[in-house]
Formats: C-alpha cells, sequence, structure tokens
C-alpha cells in the first residue's frame, strides 16, 4: 500500500505514514527449541573445555534459559558471526555481545522505514513550498506559523525577526540591489 502512495501526499496520508512510522514494530517470537538446539550443535564444532554428561547438560541448560529468547533470525545471526570469529565455543556473554549487533531486516521494519521515508520527503516539500510562498504572505500569515518554523525561515534567510518579536519577510536581494543602483 505505501509503495502506491502519490508522490505527494494529503494530509490524511501523511497522518497515516506518520502513525506507521512512529509505531513501534511487532516482536519476533522467540526461536523454536529445533532452531536453538540446531545453532548450539553448529558451535559445537568450535573447540571447548572438555564437559561430563552432567556439566555439558547443565550448559545447554543455561545457554536455552538464557538465549532461547531471541528470534531464529538473531540466533542465526550470532550462530554465523561466532563460527567466522571465536577460536573456542563463545561464553553466554560473548553470544549476548555478538547478539547485540543483529539488526532486524524484516517487512515490519522495512514497512516503518519507507512510512518515514514518505513522510519525511512530504514535509520537506511542504516545507519548500511555504519557503516559496513566504514573500506573498502576509506578516499575519506569517507570524501565525509555529515558531519553530518561523525560525527555519529565518535561518533560511526569507524571514527577519524585528525588535518587537514580529517576522516579517526579508526583502528580496535582487529588489534590494535595484534600489541601490
Amino acid at each position: 500500500m505505501l509503495r502506491s502512495l502519490p508522490d505527494r501526499l494529503d494530509d490524511t496520508a501523511l497522518a497515516l505514514v506518520s502513525s506507521i512510522a512512529a509505531a513501534p514494530v511487532p516482536a519476533l517470537p522467540s526461536t523454536t527449541p529445533e532452531h536453538f538446539a540446531a545453532c548450539l550443535r553448529s558451535l559445537s564444532i568450535l573447540p571447548r573445555r572438555a564437559d561430563d554428561d552432567t556439566t555439558g547438560e547443565q550448559r545447554a541448560k543455561l545457554y536455552a534459559r538464557l538465549l532461547s529468547d531471541y528470534p531464529a533470525d538473531a540466533l542465526s545471526f550470532m550462530t554465523r558471526a561466532a563460527l567466522e570469529r571465536c577460536q573456542w565455543f563463545p561464553s553466554i556473554a560473548e553470544c549476548k555481545a555478538i547478539l547485540a549487533e543483529w539488526r532486524r531486516a524484516d517487512d515490519a521494519v522495512h514497512v516503518k522505514a519507507v512510512a518515514w521515508s514518505k513522510g519525511e520527503a512530504e514535509r520537506r516539500a511542504r516545507f519548500e513550498d511555504l519557503c516559496k510562498s513566504v514573500p506573498s504572505m502576509s506578516i499575519g500569515e506569517i507570524n501565525a506559523l509555529p515558531h519553530q518554523t518561523k525560525m527555519a525561515l529565518e535561518n533560511r534567510c526569507l524571514l527577519s525577526r524585528l525588535s518587537s518579536g514580529l517576522f516579517v519577510p526579508r526583502p528580496c536581494r535582487a529588489a534590494r540591489a535595484l534600489a541601490v543602483a
């Protein structure tokens, strides 16, 4: 639906993309026990201290309790990274450090990014339209603008602030040049 929106958005569409961009992405489900076990099996090719059966079982339970809440994609990322980087079977702390590097790249994150991008593009376009209309605006219309907008227009050298605090259109440089000549 976002891709079908026109380049310029009306207020309703802008409100929609803004709400999508501001909404939290839904949490991904935790990995399955089977996927978690497969990740641990993959990591087991790395050398580690020899364990007896009890210690090995305890280690697996601890890893499962502390890491199995992560999504499958995150654990797959961690497994690949650990196999590439680690010379020894990684500790839980090392696994969590690698997991902290993982970034979601699923559809929900993509939709949020597209919505944010479309909203920002529309807000920029509206500001550019406003910049073009400043010379034809009345002082009342200008001073009715939000303060932050007036400051942005002043920074663009489109408005001047009088000592009274009112903002007025800054005279066109070309008009000033003609007046001096």
